[in-house]
């Protein structure tokens, strides 16, 4: 008999081997849409692993040295179908060419991007992106080799100090400009050649007239601020496909010569009035512009004709913020092209209107979207839905509804929309949801609503795959699900006291509340199905007890419920023998005792807890699975007069446990490969406490803003021959004059 571990191999093996008879072109198709959680399992398979790869790992952020080992690191979340067209602060790399939808970037460390480089040498990523020129500088200087491959390069500047912010497929002909630290100078923005093959651009403004002939083949441009209020937009390069600009008030905009352009981000930090306003090509396929009203404007947004004048728009996105009386938006029907697939409607009410009881529009049967519409979202304050007279075409899959009405005395009844068939994704912002109809052939729902949720019949959802819930005055939340469920996500409120989930094949569970002090088995009971768990309870954890968590645990996240070291010996996390993630930081955790955790634990972060006492060296030597480990501290900013100094916020207890006395040593497991105890105030003489010697497979260790460790030197020698494989040692640059850098490729200063 094989095992079920076995069963699985074996069925993945035929897949890779039926899918080799197909063509390319069909086989990304269809590992575009497999997700994440299974695209993992296929990376090391003959054949079909190079797809999983470049499927997962095509789009790279390289992330600075001092981001936290947990940036990404988290619970499964609630998934939208919808991905919006773009975020106004978003960088323009995010968007790539052929898709809908936003550009998925993984975000490694360079220590993560090297190991991966070395463990799949046929990796060949689309894009790496560098958030710093120090960042391709080092790997320059440290792995040519793996530079060298990258078949494109995307860099980012200092903003603080040059017109270009970004430039994507940087020519690596001018790499040198980067290691001579000139690509924030000006001059090159005006340099003739270099930019001749440039894809993407991102500037604070425009800075030049020359830009067509500067860069004839740009084909995405990002300008941070551009001044519309005095002088018109340039000439720009005739090959862009994307633009987004910010400016301030504005007559005109007029890109309809860009014939290739597809897609525009506009944003005004004044009010938009008319749509008309803008003129895109004919060809244009997404739009998104804002506006904001200001305090001397009369103005919102009037007017979204001339919409109907670009056939081939696909996504549609309107924003205004700030609105503090009447918009004429809904008062007439407005007509949008028939290939519409996606549009995006959101207002937002100024914090100064003082008559909040008016609405500023009603809805109703104003409304009018096309028959072929596929996703539909409204996020409006004091707008009147008149959901009577809504009428929802029946092609549509994704349906957002937020609805904010201050001061109203009768709130809307919602009990007569009738929802498509199609529809799989519906998310729900109302003030009551009694008597509402929900489609129970939905895959995703998501409600937040200021009553109780009592009456809904979850088990009726047969296709229900993920649930998030915002509600309040509810003490308990009692309920059972579909076996479909996977995802469950509950924002609660301050007055829950016991959570009942029953759900035969949950996966994911996170709930945030207050008020869920009391951990038992009375107060709390999750399906054994559960492998991920996240708790945040902002008054704190007061009492638990023993196995009150899912047996199966893989991923346990207890960040910021004042967790202290009593309260983690009455959880006994050690019995949880599956458990691989585990997440305790800014609780209030002062001492670590022995078989604390269980040794199948591979991630771990403590990072902000006021740890002063161990009950030997060796309590991290247990865990022989350890891969990370995180025990930094948090930086606050503190002016002078003079400069910017960043400090602890509060004195480093793990300095103080070094300081009590001479024996008081951590000793690391052989299995680390990644450490982390940035900002901890760790002074001279602390080196010699922190024993690597049985470290051989360390790869990082970040030691950032520990400035008084001078002797770091000793460190430096250890590593060296105690750790092969080290690839990054982060320290405070302070310290670059106590080191000595000669035959060392492994050092960065922050």
């Amino acid at each position: 008999m094989f095992s079920q571990q076995q069963q699985q191999q074996m069925k993945r093996q035929k897949l890779s081997s039926q899918l080799s008879k197909l063509p390319q072109e069909l086989i990304e198709l269809i590992f575009y849409y497999i997700p994440d959680d299974y695209m993992e399992t296929y990376i090391d398979l003959p054949f079909i692993g190079k797809y999983a790869i470049n499927r997962l790992y095509g789009y790279i952020d390289i992330i600075s040295s001092e981001s936290g080992l947990w940036e990404d690191r988290g619970p499964k979340v609630y998934e939208s179908i919808y991905k919006s067209i773009i975020n106004p602060k978003t960088l323009i790399q995010r968007i790539k060419d052929g898709n809908n939808g936003v550009c998925s970037y993984k975000r490694w460390r360079v220590n993560q991007f090297v190991q991966f480089c070395k463990t799949n040498i046929a990796f060949r990523p689309k894009i790496v992106h560098f958030t710093s020129t120090e960042q391709l500088g080092w790997l320059h200087e440290h792995y040519p080799q793996i530079l060298n491959q990258l078949p494109r390069i995307d860099v980012s500047t200092p903003k603080y100090s040059s017109y270009i912010w970004q430039v994507g497929d940087f020519p690596k002909d001018y790499l040198h400009l980067i290691l001579e630290n000139k690509l924030s100078g000006d001059s090159l923005l005006f340099k003739p050649g270099w930019g001749e093959n440039v894809k993407e651009l991102e500037l604070y403004t425009i800075g030049t007239e020359e830009l067509p002939t500067l860069f004839p083949n740009l084909q995405r441009l990002r300008l941070a601020f551009v001044d519309l209020s005095k002088q018109p937009l340039p000439n720009l390069p005739s090959s862009l496909k994307f633009l987004q600009l910010t400016t301030y008030t504005f007559d005109r905009l007029d890109v309809s010569y860009l014939e290739n352009l597809k897609q525009i981000v506009g944003e005004s930090l004044e009010p938009l009035h008319r749509l008309d306003r803008f003129k895109f090509p004919l060809g244009i396929e997404r739009i998104f512009v804002r506006g904001a009203t200001t305090d001397n404007s009369g103005i919102n947004i009037e007017s979204l004709d001339s919409i109907q004048l670009y056939a081939n728009l696909k996504e549609v996105r309107i924003g205004h913020r700030d609105i503090f009386r009447k918009t004429e938006i809904f008062s007439k029907r407005t007509t949008f092209p028939e290939n519409l697939q996606k549009l995006e409607i959101s207002l937002s009410q100024s914090d100064n209107n003082t008559d909040s009881n008016v609405p500023f529009a009603t809805v109703g049967e104003n409304l009018h979207v096309p028959n072929n519409l596929k996703a539909l979202l409204l996020s409006t304050s004091q707008i009147n839905y008149s959901p009577e007279q809504l009428v929802l075409p029946k092609s549509l899959k994704v349906l957002s509804i937020l609805s904010q009405m201050k001061g109203s005395e009768k709130e809307e009844d919602w009990s007569s929309v009738t929802f498509p068939t199609a529809l799989l994704e519906l998310n729900l912002s109302l003030a009551r949801i009694e008597g509402i109809t929900f489609p129970n052939w939905l895959q995703n729902l998501q409600i937040t609503t200021g009553y109780p949720i009592q009456p809904m019949k979850f088990l009726e959802f047969e296709n229900l795959v993920q649930l998030k819930l915002g509600w309040f005055f509810n003490d308990e939340f009692v309920f059972k699900f579909p076996p479909s469920l996977k995802i469950l996500e509950v924002n609660s409120n301050n007055t829950l006291k016991k959570v009942k989930v029953e759900a035969a094949n949950l996966k994911s569970v996170q709930f945030s509340t207050s008020s869920l002090v009391y951990l038992g088995a009375s107060t709390f009971q999750s399906p054994d199905s559960v492998d991920s768990l996240s708790l945040t309870i902002q008054q704190g954890i007061v009492t638990a007890t023993a196995n009150v968590f899912p047996p199966l645990l893989k991923e346990l996240y207890l960040k910021s419920c004042k967790i202290t070291s009593d309260i983690l010996g009455e959880l006994h996390l050690e019995a949880y023998k599956k458990l691989v993630k585990l997440d305790l930081s800014n609780n209030m955790i002062s001492r670590l005792e022995n078989n604390t955790f269980p040794i199948s634990i591979e991630y771990l972060r403590m990072d902000d807890n006021p740890i002063s006492m161990f009950s030997t060296p060796d309590v991290f030597m247990e865990l022989i699975n350890l891969r990370e480990l995180s025990m930094a501290r948090k930086l606050i900013m503190i002016m002078t007069r003079s400069r910017f100094w960043w400090r602890s916020t509060h004195p480093s207890q793990l300095a103080s446990y070094f300081q009590s006395d001479d024996q008081n040593t951590l000793n690391f497991p052989s299995s680390l490969i990644s450490l982390n105890l940035a900002n901890n105030c760790l002074q001279k003489g602390m080196v010699e406490k922190l024993n690597f010697s049985t470290c051989g497979q360390l790869q990082e260790l970040s030691l950032d803003a520990n400035w008084e460790m001078t002797d770091v030197q000793i460190l430096v020698d250890q590593l060296k021959s105690s750790s092969p494989d080290m690839v990054e040692l982060l320290l405070d640059r302070r310290l670059r004059e106590e080191v000595n850098e000669e035959g060392i490729n492994f050092l960065s200063f922050s």
